[in-house]
């Protein structure tokens, strides 16, 4: 990032549809309020944490690594890690009802801006999804 001032908070997300449920994994590290949030994708809001999110310097490398799952009917935040720091979340949602065929799957990257909101741009390398 090489202007992390101009950044609210950059979003993480993948999501998926199964059996007319929308499962909506969104993490989001907000530099604003110093904390990771989680998606409630039932009652469509964002959730604080107690994991501190902190706003990086200009042009450095941040590895993140966010684990979640599906687990009995629910949409499953298991743990965020920034720079092999892994933080146990184990915070459970329902799920969004909505109208689709399952098997829609989506996986983006969010930039929110400041207040102004100034320019800046983020550069993402070496994304990988596993999953099974």
């Amino acid at each position: 990032m090489e202007n992390p001032g101009a950044s609210f908070g950059v979003e993480y997300e993948a999501n998926q549809l199964v059996d007319g449920e929308w499962y909506d994994f969104a993490t989001q590290c907000s530099f604003g309020y110093g904390i990771w949030q989680l998606w409630d994708p039932a009652n469509q809001k964002w959730v604080p944490t107690s994991v501190p999110c902190l706003r990086p310097a200009p042009s450095t490398h941040t590895q993140i690594r966010l684990e979640f799952q599906r687990s009995n009917g629910h949409v499953l935040f298991v743990s965020i890690g920034t720079d092999g720091n892994i933080v146990p979340v184990n915070m459970a949602f329902n799920p969004q009802v909505v109208n689709g065929l399952s098997g829609d799957f989506g996986v983006h990257i969010q930039l929110n801006a400041n207040a102004n909101p100034d320019p800046y741009s983020v550069w993402v390398h070496d994304l990988t999804l596993n999953y099974w």
